[in-house]
């Protein structure tokens, strides 16, 4: 252990970044890391002060620790896929593949609107044609509003999954 008159000066920023031999950006990252701890830090102009009896051994201690290049790696190649993805989409939208979520829904409303209006109009066509009698049409439009009722009700795939095995 050093004693007092060993003990080196308090360094600036500046000359810290001199002794490790380590640039500005780099010296930043080990400051938020915690690795490099300012002994006094800067308030209203001042600069922050560092202890170089602490912050060498701990810079020393820091590049002894084993860096994974498999760590490394595999971040790049996460960020390489997600790039990739996200570049396939653009390109899928720009060639009209893939709509934009508001006009999918649209086209589903208007979809939707339309077939209720078609299974509604039913039983009357059904009548007219002859294919049943005038007496059953109030019957069959019941039917198709109990349908149309019960469809309004799904929520879900699963709602689908399971109308379809009660039917």
């Amino acid at each position: 252990m050093a004693r007092k008159a060993d003990a080196l000066p308090l360094a600036t920023r500046r000359q810290t970044t001199a002794v490790l031999a380590v640039s500005t950006r780099t010296f930043g990252e080990l400051e938020a890391s915690g690795t490099v701890r300012a002994a006094r830090p800067g308030r209203g102009g001042r600069p922050s002060l560092y202890d170089l009896t602490a912050v060498v051994p701990s810079y020393i201690a820091h590049l002894g620790q084993a860096r994974s290049p498999a760590n490394d790696r595999e971040a790049r190649a996460r960020r390489d896929r997600a790039q990739g993805e996200l570049v396939e989409l653009t390109i899928a939208e720009r060639r009209r593949q893939l709509l934009p979520r508001q006009q999918v829904i649209l086209e589903g409303q208007a979809f939707v609107k339309a077939l209720v209006a078609k299974l509604r109009a039913l039983p009357r066509r059904m009548a007219q044609a002859g294919v049943i009698a005038q007496s059953a049409e109030p019957s069959v439009s019941a039917l198709v509003r109990e349908a149309l009722d019960e469809i309004s009700r799904w929520s879900s795939m699963l709602d689908l999954v399971n109308a379809q095995e009660a039917s």
